[in-house]
């Protein structure tokens, strides 16, 4: 389901509904002409193509800005699905208050601003709602649901920044996890190997991925896999650190907060 709601946030999902309810605005009009919407863009001087077409202009704008904005802030936002309905009902009252404007000027005083306001609050309602409902069924059955076997149900995967998958590895793997400024440097096993990959992400970003495969922090900078963890130690300088359980690792500090935590899972 998280999964799902993420897409409606994706650059392509936005491009449908931008194309696709614009589309269908200035198609329903120009093709279907009902009499109500013809006679209030017409206006009784053959203004209807004119109208129709800065009424377009409105909405394509207002959801060009819509969908810029979910798109541009879609990782500081938890989206459900009343998140997803509240955004299509805002976008449209806000495409009818500029709707209702321009037209409102158009008519010269003829239509008061709040009558215009109902109106084209009432225009986009019976168009609009068809394309909204068909598109968004459209991502849900297109949607395929991530079948994850046992043996994939271990893998992490790191996304950096922008959420581009960069690295796939076991979380039995993992030896910890450094932060390095605007990085982090993930320290891992691959065919006995040690290997490390440095990631374009914070820490804090990555917290919840971390402790969902059991890592835990044992120090401001650092996650460590307490599975990795052979002893807990104090160094030359009277330091307590993680020594791991594979050659040439180095040894992880470990801070009085987060020591007796650690120790635990040991």
């Amino acid at each position: 389901m998280t999964r799902l709601l993420e897409r409606f946030s994706s650059l392509g999902i936005q491009i449908a509904y931008l194309f696709g309810i614009s589309g269908f605005f200035i198609g329903f009009v120009f093709l279907y002409r009902p009499i109500q919407i013809v006679e209030f863009y017409d206006m009784g001087r053959g203004m209807l193509a004119f109208n129709a077409t800065m009424q377009f202009c409105i909405l394509f704008g207002v959801l060009l800005l819509s969908r810029t904005l979910l798109f541009a802030f879609r990782r500081k936002m938890s989206l459900n699905w009343f998140y997803i309905s509240l955004w299509f009902v805002l976008e449209q009252i806000v495409a009818s208050l500029f709707m209702a404007m321009y037209m409102s000027l158009m008519y010269n005083g003829e239509y008061p601003y709040f009558d215009a306001v109902g109106i084209c609050m009432f225009i986009n309602l019976i168009i609009l709602v068809f394309p909204y409902v068909v598109i968004t069924l459209a991502v849900i059955v297109s949607h395929k649901p991530e079948t994850v076997d046992v043996s994939e149900r271990n893998l992490v995967r790191f996304s950096d920044n922008t959420q581009k998958l960069k690295l796939v590895v076991s979380s039995d793997a993992i030896l910890y996890v450094k932060a390095e400024e605007n990085y982090v440097r993930i320290k891992y096993m691959e065919s006995e190997n040690l290997k490390d990959y440095v990631l374009r992400n914070t820490m804090k970003s990555l917290e919840p991925l971390l402790q969902k495969y059991g890592l835990v922090r044992c120090q401001r900078s650092f996650f460590v896999n307490p599975k990795h963890v052979k002893v807990l130690r104090k160094d030359k300088q009277g330091v307590v650190v993680a020594e791991l359980d594979i050659n040439g690792a180095d040894t992880i500090p470990v801070s009085p907060k987060y020591y007796d935590a650690l120790e635990r899972l040991l």
